[in-house]
């Protein structure tokens, strides 16, 4: 029912989100999955199926993802972007 990530990085992100604006910008080929549509009708239907790709509650955006692992969020994973991911751009 709700997109799984995909291999390479994944962002699940909010319209309006400073910091999903930030993601896309620190992974510019990216996955992008908006979950503007999930949240506002199905709020926690989406958010149960986070937790179960996290085994945790992550209720900020943006999620990001590699290779479908959850890593966190954007001051979670700003370190890492194009320059320290570069096998996946």
């Amino acid at each position: 029912m709700f997109p799984h990530p995909k291999t390479g990085i994944t962002l699940y992100t909010k319209s309006k989100c400073s910091y999903c604006v930030k993601a896309k910008q620190n992974f510019p080929k990216a996955n992008i999955i908006n979950c503007d549509n999930y949240l506002s009708v199905k709020r926690n239907d989406f958010l149960a199926f986070i937790d179960t790709l996290t085994n945790k509650k992550p209720r900020t955006f943006p999620m990001v993802f590699r290779d479908k692992e959850y890593l966190g969020g954007h001051d979670d994973t700003k370190h890492l972007g194009v320059f320290n991911l570069k096998e996946y751009f």
